[in-house]
């Protein structure tokens, strides 16, 4: 009797011992609960899937409701995570979030919003070159830089970038009039082909090697030339006149920058 006693304390006291571990843990963790909103309405929206990424590469899933409603996400306090969202007629988003540094049990609330996947949807709109140049200004590798991961998380995505095309300004050269009795020497207007170089196709070949590493690029970027831009002629000599009848010269802006829209043709997911 005494040996089937000291059994059933023993085997208590295991008991008793695991649930003060799991006490202990329970009020170490956060509960997470929050709604996820699509930043454009859609008619078919369905929900989203989840994903928090700890540091080490550990993932917690779970999955919202139809409208976007999820509960109890168990998560470390004070913990950096990475969170992956996902869904029909989503585009597959990361975002940072880290919790609460708390020391008990404590339930949290944090609502998200994602990227709708709308087909004509802009994603972007950028000054990408300044006017005779092929370079690409530093906020348009920002601007491709997040398209380029945005693309690798989206395999079933397929975008345009779109720019105006340029025209280079005609030269105005003046020569020396001839006197002849049919006709008299006039003002000829001749393309700047020098200063032109086929400026569009450098700037869609830059864009290019910018986004050489997305896969199957040819198919899910299009580049596209549309509208036109001129560059300012260059100002004519003023003609000598009275001070009474001179007028401020109208002048033109230094930079004028060549604008780089992107936005979505379609999305498939995968």
């Amino acid at each position: 009797m005494k040996k089937v006693f000291s059994q059933l304390s023993f085997l208590s006291l295991l008991l008793l011992g695991s649930l003060q571990v799991s006490f202990a843990q329970i009020g170490t963790t956060i509960s997470l609960s929050g709604v996820i909103t699509p930043d454009q309405s859609l008619s078919t929206f369905v929900g989203a899937s989840l994903a928090f990424v700890d540091p080490s590469g550990k993932e917690n899933r779970t999955k919202t409701d139809k409208q976007g409603n999820f509960t109890s996400v168990v998560l470390q306090p004070n913990t950096q995570y990475t969170l992956r969202i996902s869904g029909t007629d989503l585009l597959v988003t990361t975002h940072p979030y880290t919790t609460p540094n708390v020391s008990k049990f404590t339930e949290v609330k944090q609502n998200f919003s994602v990227m709708a996947a709308v087909a004509g949807r802009q994603l972007f709109t950028t000054e990408a070159f300044a006017l005779g140049t092929s370079q690409l200004t530093e906020s348009a590798k920002v601007q491709l830089t997040s398209l380029i991961e945005l693309l690798k998380q989206n395999r079933g995505l397929s975008v345009s970038l779109s720019m105006p095309k340029e025209e280079a300004a005609p030269i105005q050269a003046k020569a020396k009039a001839k006197k002849t009795k049919k006709s008299k020497e006039q003002v000829e207007e001749m393309p700047n082909h020098d200063s032109q170089r086929n400026i569009n196709q450098e700037r869609i070949d830059v864009i290019q090697q910018f986004l050489a590493d997305v896969k199957s690029k040819d198919k899910r970027v299009a580049l596209l030339l549309e509208g036109i831009i001129k560059q300012a002629a260059a100002p004519v000599a003023a003609k000598k006149t009275k001070k009474k009848d001179t007028k401020p010269a109208t002048t033109t802006p230094d930079k004028v920058a060549v604008t780089l829209t992107c936005k979505i043709m379609s999305m498939n997911n995968i």
